[in-house]
């Protein structure tokens, strides 16, 4: 059987304040409390309002008997400085009076009084059940204040920023999780200032933060649901993609209007969705390229087979009939036609494997510089009325001022690189028909071999320097000059593998300047 002890011990315990200046009355109220069988108390006693709110802020008391007359002031003021939010506001308190006065308890309970009593009317029962009353609402506070500690851990483990946002700018209920320092680099509390002063715009992307602003507002007009994907900017710079989805609800009062949401990090999703859609595209590109690859190889193929089919029909029907030199003419077109065809097919194959990443890039150190001489040369021994001027500045090797011993040891593709020159070199002299004086350049600059060659012939036109490096492509002025379309897209492909990048200056009836730049690269390195 357990003891008195024991019962005691178990008892609720409940802190009570007194704020009363009469010492009978204070008694009277200890001896109630103290005939309570169901409770424990701890009371606290203060005669004066100063004593009785420099109580309730130290000791947080679960109730308080509250008198209205006191030596330096009143319970009203008492109740008032609550309503404040000077301290906290939400413990229950008993306004005791020894007069009547409707205006009075009205008041009273309009600043947060729990119940109004008149002191002559106060029995033991009277006491014990507003007590009760008070004890109720500790165990209310209790379990609402767990709930929240629950509610607010649970809110701080969501990967995402969740808010109340007062539409009245007030700080009162004002909130945003932790999340936002991961999401923005931000702390809490300085977003809420930031909110408070509307600084935290400028954390909205600028091309999105009209349109957001405008479909909050509109949201709130209507009382719907926001929500909205935007671009927000993190303390260091980034761009950080969220969703946000937003509600108009009332706040604890029931009359503050807040809009209470979570925004959370879509970036990845973003940058999948952007480059799903570039997939996309480049797929769209591809399929259009093959068709049109299908088309125009078609064509090229079927030219010359009906060249040659014409030319062995001839040489067929007519062999008894022709001499010895239309026949040997007939001949010779069979095996230009063969080659054209065989050049061309062998074009395309390249493009094949540098598609398919069948191509195998394969630097080695060698003279740069006696390679573009060597092929300066082999270009004007083919097209004998071209005339090439290479130039060359490389450090302290240069053009203006050669040396017998001069050389420049790069580390390049030597196949690659030939393909590269030659291809441009051959199309600088076929383009330029008029003027057949070609500049090749060769020089270093910042870590770069920078190749050069321009000529003064007809000109790109501008609608087609967007595909000059696709399949097939010619441009619109070439009229009736040679080619297949396919030096240019080979030749993009050899600097892709050369980690380097291509530009084209052109402009019409006055010539073309490609520059060609790839990494400097020497045997360490």
């Amino acid at each position: 059987m357990p003891n008195v002890t024991d019962l005691t011990m178990i008892k609720p315990l409940i802190t009570i304040l007194i704020v009363d200046d009469s010492e009978s009355d204070c008694l009277t109220y200890r001896r109630y409390l103290q005939s309570d069988r169901d409770h424990n108390y701890r009371i606290l006693e203060a005669e004066t309002l100063e004593e009785g709110l420099e109580l309730w802020q130290s000791e947080t008391p679960d109730g308080v008997l509250l008198d209205y007359r006191l030596p330096d002031g009143d319970g009203l003021e008492f109740l008032e400085i609550l309503a404040e939010g000077k301290v906290d506001p939400k413990l229950p308190i008993i306004f005791l009076t020894g007069n009547g006065d409707e205006r009075t308890a009205v008041k009273a309970m309009k600043l947060g009084a729990i119940n109004y009593l008149i002191k002559e009317d106060l029995t033991p029962f009277i006491m014990y059940h507003n007590i009760q009353k008070i004890f109720e609402h500790s165990l209310a506070q209790s379990k609402l204040q767990k709930a929240e500690h629950k509610y607010r851990h649970l809110v701080e483990q969501i990967p995402g920023i969740v808010y109340t946002s007062p539409l009245s700018f007030s700080s009162q209920y004002a909130y945003i999780s932790p999340y936002i320092k991961v999401l923005l680099g931000i702390d809490p509390d300085q977003w809420i200032a930031g909110f408070l002063n509307n600084s935290w715009l400028t954390h909205i992307y600028p091309e999105d933060r009209e349109w957001v602003l405008k479909k909050i507002e509109t949201a709130i007009a209507k009382k719907t649901t926001f929500q909205a994907e935007y671009r927000m900017i993190h303390q260091d710079g980034r761009i950080i993609w969220v969703k946000d989805l937003a509600t108009l609800e009332l706040a604890e009062d029931q009359t503050t209007q807040v809009l209470q949401g979570v925004a959370i990090d879509i970036t990845d999703l973003k940058i999948a969705e952007e480059k799903l859609a570039i997939s996309l595209e480049k797929e769209k590109e591809l399929s259009q390229l093959r068709a049109r690859f299908i088309t125009t190889a078609s064509h090229e193929f079927r030219t010359p087979l009906t060249v040659i089919l014409s030319s062995a029909s001839i040489l067929q029907k007519y062999d008894d009939r022709l001499t010895k030199e239309k026949r040997h003419k007939h001949l010779e077109v069979i095996q230009k036609t063969v080659k054209h065809m065989t050049k061309l097919l062998e074009e395309v194959l390249t493009i094949n494997s540098m598609e398919q990443a069948e191509r195998i890039f394969n630097p080695e150190c060698s003279d740069v510089l006696i390679f573009c001489r060597n092929l300066n040369h082999e270009i004007e021994a083919k097209e004998s009325n071209c005339k090439i001027n290479f130039i060359y500045h490389l450090n302290d090797i240069q053009s203006d001022n050669p040396r017998p011993d001069e050389t420049f040891i790069a580390k390049f593709d030597i196949n690659l690189l030939q393909q590269i020159l030659s291809n441009l070199l051959s199309n600088a002299v076929k383009y330029s028909p008029q003027n057949p004086l070609i500049d090749f350049s060769l020089s270093l600059e910042q870590e770069n071999l920078i190749f050069q060659v321009r000529d003064r012939g007809i000109g790109i036109p501008e609608n087609d320097l967007g595909h000059l490096f696709e399949p097939f492509h010619r441009g619109s002025n070439v009229g009736d000059i040679d080619g297949r379309g396919l030096g240019l897209s080979i030749l993009k492909h050899c600097v892709d593998l050369h980690q380097g990048t291509i530009t084209v200056d052109s402009k019409i009836n006055q010539g073309t300047a490609v520059t060609v730049t790839i990494p400097y690269w020497t045997e360490n390195n």
